[in-house]
């Protein structure tokens, strides 16, 4: 089940860096169909109503790389049960 999975990474806290996300993304790499790394946003992090508009461009750029993937999957044989 794990190789059919989508691991999601989010940002729970500014300022954490790249190199401190990349071994857990490397991580489920090697155990995952995909992985993605949303950074920390400031919007989403009030808790309230999600405004797209409103988010940073990379967190936008992660949840699209996430609809793509699981997108991708749909209708794969191999990820049927």
């Amino acid at each position: 089940m794990a190789a059919t999975a989508s691991v999601v990474v989010s940002g729970a806290q500014p300022g954490v860096s790249g190199k401190e996300v990349a071994p857990v993304l490397a991580y489920f790499a090697q155990r995952a169909r995909s992985v993605h790394h949303v950074p920390f946003d400031e919007h989403l992090a009030e808790g309230a109503e999600v405004v797209r508009a409103r988010m940073s461009r990379a967190a936008q750029d992660g949840f699209l790389g996430i609809a793509a993937a699981l997108a991708d999957g749909f209708g794969r044989r191999e990820l049927r049960r």
